[in-house]
C-alpha cells in the first residue's frame, strides 16, 4: 500500500488550491491506481461477462489466424507484464473491436469482413495493444471511479465499498470509451508495433480510409464506435503524419488475407 499511499499523497498535494472541480479532473484522468495483478482479475472477469453475453465465433481457424496475428503483434508491443489474448466475436454487424483490462482484445466478425488484408488486420490488433500497452483501460476506470473513491481506496479506508464500485463498472463495457487522446496515443504505438513485428503499418492507414468511405456510405453502422472514437478522418491524418515521417508513402491494398469467413 505504500506506493498508493504516495499516489494519494501526490492527488492531494496537486489539488489544493484547485478553483475548480474540473482541474481536479484532469489530474485523475491520467492516473492508474490499479496494480497489474488487479487489472488482470478485472480482465479476466470482464472476458468472463463478454463470452457469456456475447456469441463466440465457431471457427477455429479463423480464431487461430487471428490469434496468429496477435501474438506477432504482442511479441513487439512495450508491455509485457501481461498474457495477450485474442477472441473473435460472431457478430457481422458490429465494424469494431476493443481491448478490455489485462490483455484481453476482442474482434468482431464485421470488421474481419472489411479487412483486405493480414497487414490491415494487423493494424487494427496493434491499435487495440496500444490501449493495452497504455494502460488506457485502467486511467478510464480510475477516472470514472471519482474522486472520493480513489482517495478510499489509496488510503486503505472502506475497501469494501470502491471493491464494489469497480466490479460494477467491469460488469460493463462504458469504462472502454477512451478519450481522443488515447485513441490517437494507441494509433501511434499500434504503428510502432507493426512495424517491429513486421507488418506493413499503412496497413491502419488503409483500414481508417474504410472507416472514412463507411462514414459516408454507412454511417448507422458506424454510429456506435464513433460514439468511443474520434472521427476516423482525423485518426487517418495523424496516422499519415507518423507514417511519413517513418519514410512510408501510402499504396494501393493488395488483398493478402488467406481465411474463409
Amino acid at each position: 500500500m505504500k506506493h498508493r499511499n504516495l499516489i494519494a499523497l501526490v492527488l492531494v498535494l496537486a489539488c489544493v488550491g484547485c478553483p475548480q472541480l474540473q482541474n481536479l479532473s484532469r489530474v485523475i484522468m491520467n492516473v492508474n491506481v490499479f496494480s497489474t495483478q488487479e487489472e488482470v482479475q478485472f480482465g479476466q472477469q470482464l472476458s468472463a461477462e463478454i463470452e457469456k453475453e456475447m456469441k463466440v465465433l465457431d471457427d477455429p481457424k479463423v480464431q487461430d489466424h487471428v490469434r496468429r496475428i496477435g501474438r506477432k503483434i504482442a511479441a513487439k508491443a512495450p508491455r509485457q507484464d501481461v498474457e495477450y489474448h485474442f477472441t473473435v466475436i460472431d457478430n457481422i454487424k458490429e465494424v469494431n473491436a476493443f481491448a478490455g483490462p489485462g490483455g484481453y482484445v476482442y474482434v468482431y466478425t464485421g470488421l474481419l469482413k472489411k479487412v483486405s488484408d493480414d497487414n490491415e488486420l494487423a493494424g487494427v490488433l496493434a491499435h487495440e495493444v496500444g490501449h493495452v500497452s497504455a494502460r488506457h483501460s485502467m486511467k478510464q476506470m480510475t477516472k470514472r471511479m471519482g474522486f472520493d473513491a480513489i482517495s478510499k481506496m489509496l488510503l486503505g479506508e472502506d475497501a469494501q465499498e470502491w471493491q464494489v464500485t469497480a466490479t460494477q463498472m467491469v460488469s460493463g463495457l462504458g469504462f472502454l470509451s477512451f478519450s481522443r487522446k488515447q485513441e490517437y496515443e494507441a494509433d501511434e504505438l499500434g504503428v510502432q508495433i507493426m512495424n517491429a513485428a513486421g507488418y506493413d503499418a499503412r496497413g491502419l492507414l488503409r483500414f481508417l480510409d474504410k472507416l472514412v468511405a463507411m462514414r459516408d456510405r454507412e454511417p448507422s453502422a458506424v454510429e456506435r464506435m464513433l460514439a468511443t472514437h474520434p472521427a476516423p478522418s482525423e485518426r487517418r491524418a495523424r496516422v499519415a503524419t507518423q507514417l511519413r515521417a517513418m519514410g512510408l508513402a501510402h499504396q494501393p491494398v493488395q488483398p493478402q488475407l488467406h481465411i474463409d469467413r
